[in-house]
């Protein structure tokens, strides 16, 4: 036997594929599994800046706004929004790209602003943005009562605040962590304001004095021989009782003198109000919430909050939402679908290759064309790992799907491989060559569009596993497979040669053999009827070409119309075990009575069927409900209709998250006056009521509280000597008690408030005017020098792009946004804004939108790139427009199967990947269509590509079946996907088996390469 260079070495072939696959089992599990990787790569950040006690007006003037200018000077800043309420206000930034030091940009920006603020302000939260405000993970947190491990005296809301917050506000992907229900310790100091008034004290400078004293100062260094020792001078109180023998000084007559603190005040320390109450199941209980970050991995933030709350054995948390935990199970159940597609491709590829039995001479025939397909999963996988690539569901769904149709370049092999000699195997590796480049060529090129496409939103994701699958098949079938196929000789073609009508049984033979001998009956005899029909389909074909075509084209209309008429869908989904709602109260209602209200609320829907926990929260004017139930007795839809039918007095209840069955849809008015802004939201909101489609319309802001302000004459204040601003920060101290300093312990930091009055609680109106401040004489009444008016504060302000804006919202079916934005804008148009002033429907769904109908943009493009690729191969102009035929006909079958529904970004993302699967059956069958375009020789063509394209469609549609079982709704893209590729495949089988006969019968002009369309040249003698 002739050496013939690597084919003749099966061994060293099988060595190396071992290799292989121990490297890529290492890569793998080094690699990042099962947490999704968005294709968004922008930056988003929210910078929280806290001040208790100061309106919304104030946040925004002296924290908003000043926060939008210094971020505003940040490079590759696309939009900015902000929102400013009681004590607080948020500034969202959203940056173009990721650029090294722009979080450390945005962090100087934020300190600058907050060293402007008083000392009493917090400092300022800078957190990862996501798009949504909707808790990903929420827990009920109380203490174990076996708990040995928890200091003595230490409450829940402690430990929340100084411990475990900031370890979640620390993971990666983690937002914004909010704590409600949960009250932290606090040191009061009570100043009898009379007393500290006739000592001519002021609380300005009681709060500077004890701001100084109890700090820690570095003192410096100096050297003792060799070595050098820092010196720190600690001034810090040893205990609070320590605080009351502060030293005040104090002007006498007979000069300066000093006071003791516990002379004019009382110190002790009592747990801070809490901001909010929580409940679960009727009980009182802290709660922590965790918001999303940008570009967040939930199952990776899931996994990690599991494993820091671990750390925390004292604490008992009762998870009343985790849609990370939700991610991770859809992950499983995809990867468990994964696996038994690969089986199924793999045990279709061992039957296709040969013919249910093993060939003579062949005996690694059937194990290798069965292990080349997890063989091939595996060396994709370690690929997209190298290079980052996380395995997540989108991933597995690309390869499942990738597989079935890469597997084809395997039994292209075995075919030309097992039908020749070893020594005549290079030939038949020539051969191949063309055939297997030309079409995983152009299934790789028509994916290029998607692949680089930045707005596909993940699902490129798919194209870069499908890509990979094809690359490496292509790979092994031309370097690796070709010498284990040609082991130990033979010379039939394992998927047409004929075999014996009754294959011998042997008593000694194993049981996996009558298997084998069994299905290879039933493949063999399956065909009978099949050719039968596939005879008078080439006989209808080729007489009635043109009825042919008219069937192809009409159901190719039928698609784009379903299409069109189904539109875009933006909407998000929603968890499969929860629903959070939030519930509006008249501004100003206390919390207490809030959690009155909800406390009921909760226990009426706790006596539902399926519903296992309510946790409620109660704020001023405000509160929310988050409901987790069990899927199998519940569904969400009903969870929500439930949510909106319970009665709350005095309040009501909005869902601001999408769901399958229902979008939200955000309007914006922006203008200069906020005031103005919110009077035209609420006209607008009430003429979209008159849209037929619109269901409900819920306003973003409301009306504050009551508020009661205090104006002094000014010729007042000079007759007793005072300014306005002493008076009032006096007021400030009378009334709120900010915090005048955070006093460091061991115990981490302890807000250090100081009260103008001897309750050290909220004072009234009559203790407010009672209350005496120390003038340049003689002490002074407030109520002497005050005048009231009351009037309502601002409960809301926000701001887009840097200017006052009001939104609202509108609940409907789920729809393309841009559908119910045209019924919706004309009627808004009678709307009279000012100059300045404009109106926006959602520009986040209709951006989405428009970059899903773009799809056919990509479409187009992979079309085009596979015209070329064809093109040049075949060496005609002609012939792909033979082959691209077949590609629209063969995605309008998925795409009226999918008519109900709009179009989503997994079944766009589908389409284009699918579009280069579909042509490789029209490349087979169109290749040697025009030899003969009468009825016999079109027969023979097709009887002849039968196998290989019932091989090639059917790896397909095994590697896709299992995924359209997934019952999970957080796997529906996957499903989607699924759908796509498995109808879309074997509609091309059947639209190239009849419309590529009616076309070469008709137009047979088309099939020929270009230099057989050339007239020979006569030479001249």
């Amino acid at each position: 036997m002739d050496n013939y260079g690597l084919l003749s070495r099966p061994r060293a072939s099988l060595a190396v594929l071992l290799l292989l696959c121990a490297v890529s089992a290492f890569l793998i599990d080094s690699s990042v599994t099962g947490i999704p990787r968005s294709a968004v790569t922008d930056e988003n950040f929210t910078v929280v800046q806290r001040y208790y006690g100061v309106d919304a007006a104030e946040m925004e003037h002296i924290a908003a706004i000043p926060l939008e200018d210094a971020l505003a000077g940040i490079r590759g800043l696309k939009k900015i929004h902000s929102v400013s309420e009681n004590g607080s206000a948020r500034v969202f930034a959203y940056f173009e790209g990721r650029s090294a030091g722009r979080y450390e940009a945005v962090r100087e920006a934020a300190q600058e602003i907050y060293k402007s603020l008083p000392s009493s302000a917090q400092r300022p939260e800078i957190l990862s943005s996501g798009d949504s405000r909707i808790p990903v993970w929420v827990a009920a947190v109380s203490l174990k009562e076996n708990r040995a491990a928890a200091p003595s005296g230490v409450s829940p809301g402690r430990l929340l605040e100084r411990s475990v917050k900031p370890v979640l506000e620390s993971l990666p992907g983690s937002g914004e962590v909010e704590i409600s229900g949960a009250a932290c310790g606090e040191i009061i100091i009570a100043v009898d304001g009379q007393k500290a008034a006739l000592l001519g004290l002021d609380a300005a400078a009681i709060a500077s004095v004890l701001s100084r004293n109890d700090a820690v100062f570095s003192g410096g260094n100096f050297f003792e021989g060799k070595r050098e020792i820092p010196v720190v001078f600690d001034g810090r109180y040893d205990s609070v009782r320590s605080l009351e023998n502060s030293i005040i000084p104090v002007k006498k007559e007979n000069g300066p003198g000093f006071v003791l603190l516990k002379n004019v005040a009382s110190v002790r320390e009592e747990q801070k109000e809490a901001q909010s109450r929580s409940r679960l199941n009727g009980k009182e209980t802290a709660v922590i919430a965790v918001t999303a970050g940008g570009c967040a991995d939930l199952g990776k933030l899931s996994a990690m909050i599991q494993n820091e709350m671990m750390k925390f054995p004292e604490l008992e948390f009762t998870v009343l939402s985790d849609r990370g935990e939700e991610e991770r199970a859809a992950y499983k159940s995809v990867l468990s679908a994964a696996v038994q597609g690969s089986a199924a491709v793999a045990i279709m590829a061992a039957l296709l290759c040969s013919g249910g039995r093993p060939r003579k001479g062949r005996r690694f025939l059937v194990p290798v064309c069965a292990l080349s397909v997890p063989a091939i999963m595996l060396f994709s996988a370690a690929l997209l790992g190298f290079f980052g690539r996380a395995l997540d569901k989108l991933v597995l769904a690309g390869l499942s799907s990738g597989a079935g149709a890469a597997v084809d370049a395997v039994i292209l092999c075995a075919e030309y491989m097992g039908a020749v000699a070893p020594s005549e195997g290079r030939k038949a590796l020539e051969s191949l060559r063309f055939p297997l480049i030309s079409g995983s060529a152009t299934t790789i090129i028509a994916l290029l569009p998607l692949i680089f496409q930045k707005s596909a939103a993940g699902f490129n994701s798919v194209a870069l596993a499908v890509g990979a699958v094809n690359v490496i098949s292509m790979i092994l079938a031309l370097t690796l497979l070709p010498p284990l196929f040609l082991y130990n000789g033979g010379t039939a073609s394992p998927l047409s040669s004929p075999s014996p009508r009754h294959p011998p049984l042997s008593r000694k033979a194993p049981p996996f053999r009558y298997f084998r001998l069994f299905a290879g009956m039933a493949v063999r005899r399956f065909p009978v009827k099949p050719t039968r029909l596939l005879a008078a389909l080439v006989r209808f074909c080729v007489r009635k070409p043109f009825a042919v075509m008219a069937f192809w084209l009409f159901l190719t209309a039928a698609g784009i119309v379903s299409l069109v008429s189904g539109g875009a869908d933006t909407g998000a989904r929603i968890s499969e075990t929860s629903v959070y709602a939030q519930i509006e109260f008249e501004g100003g209602l206390h919390r207490d009575a809030v959690d009155r209200v909800l406390a009921g609320f909760g226990q009426s829907l706790k006596t539902r069927p399926g519903i296992i926990h309510v946790q409620t929260s109660a704020h001023t004017g405000s509160g929310s409900a988050l409901l987790r139930f069990d899927p199998a007795l519940i569904d969400a839809e009903t969870v929500r209709t439930l949510l909106r039918s319970t009665p709350v007095p005095g309040g009501f209840v909005y869902i601001g998250e999408s769901s399958p069955g229902e979008r939200i849809w955000e309007l914006y008015i922006t203008g200069d006056d906020g005031k103005l802004c919110r009077e035209f939201a609420r006209k607008a909101a009430g003429m979209c009521m008159t849209v037929p489609l619109v269901d409900e319309t819920v306003l973003n802001f409301k009306e504050g509280g009551s508020r009661l302000t205090l104006k002094a004459g000014r010729e007042l204040l000079a007759e007793a000597g005072l300014s306005f601003s002493g008076l009032g920060t006096m007021l400030r101290y009378g009334v709120h008690g900010p915090v005048i300093y955070k006093r460091l312990s061991s115990e981490g930091e302890t807000d250090v408030r100081l009260m103008w009055n001897r309750s050290g609680k909220a004072p009234g109106m009559d203790e407010i005017r009672q209350s005496v401040f120390s003038g340049p004489s003689s002490p002074v009444s407030a109520g002497s020098l005050l005048t009231e008016t009351e009037d309502r504060e601002p409960d809301l302000i926000q701001r887009k792009d840097r200017r006052r804006s009001a939104s609202f919202s509108i609940r409907t079916k789920g729809m393309d946004p841009r559908k119910i934005r045209d019924l919706i804008m004309p009627v808004l148009s009678h709307l009279d804004l000012p100059p300045g002033y404009g109106i926006e429907f959602d520009p986040a769904a209709i951006q989405s939108a428009e970059a899903l109908s773009g799809s056919w943009v990509l479409f187009a493009l992979a079309l085009c790139l596979c015209y070329m690729i064809l093109a040049a191969s075949r060496e005609s102009f002609l012939f792909p427009f033979v082959v691209l035929a077949v590609v629209p006909p063969s995605l309008a079958f998925p795409a009226l199967c999918m008519a109900s529904q709009p179009l989503d970004a997994a079944a766009s993302s589908a389409f284009v990947a699918v579009s280069g699967l579909a042509i490789n059956a029209a490349v087979l069958v169109a290749e040697n269509a025009a030899d003969k375009a009468d009825v016999s020789g079109l027969y023979r063509i097709l009887r002849k590509r039968f196998p290989i394209l019932a091989a090639t469609s059917g790896t397909t549609i095994a590697g896709a079946l299992p995924f359209l079982f997934l019952a999970r709704q957080s796997a529906s893209v996957v499903r989607a996907l699924s759908l796509v590729s498995a109808f879309g495949v074997a509609a091309s089988v059947v639209c190239s088996i009849t419309l590529i006969p009616a076309l070469a019968s008709r137009f047979p002009g088309l099939f020929r390469r270009f230099q057989d369309s050339r007239k020979p040249r006569t030479p001249r003698i």
